[in-house]
């Protein structure tokens, strides 16, 4: 195409797409997985963000989680607090969604 706009807009594409083909950089920490593996992650630019894992949902004795008492939603829960412990012993960043009915308000103390 003739557009000056096009030209720019491809040239930044093939930039990305270069960029994303090289190997990934090591990180300065890892974070190990299953099969004796580690997961390299940078801290200045990796955070760990745990959506909804409120008490009301996923404890058995939670205000929804009671009426779900067999769910295998709960399964997942000790990977959940081994990865979180491996977050804050790496130094990451850690974020915790909570549910927007409670507010928008954000609150430092639950960050990390």
């Amino acid at each position: 195409s003739n557009f000056p706009h096009d030209t720019d807009r491809r040239a930044m594409m093939k930039h990305i797409s270069i960029e994303s083909a090289m190997p990934l950089a090591p990180g300065d920490t890892q974070i190990a997985c299953r099969g004796n593996r580690e997961f390299p992650v940078d801290r200045a630019t990796t955070a760990l963000v745990l959506i909804d894992m409120q008490s009301d949902f996923l404890e058995p004795n939670g205000r929804v989680g009671q009426h779900y008492k067999d769910t295998p939603v709960r399964d997942g829960m000790p990977g959940c607090i081994r990865l979180l412990k491996a977050a804050r012993e790496a130094g990451l960043t850690i974020a915790h969604s909570r549910s927007h009915r409670y507010g928008a308000t954000v609150r430092d103390d639950l960050v990390g």
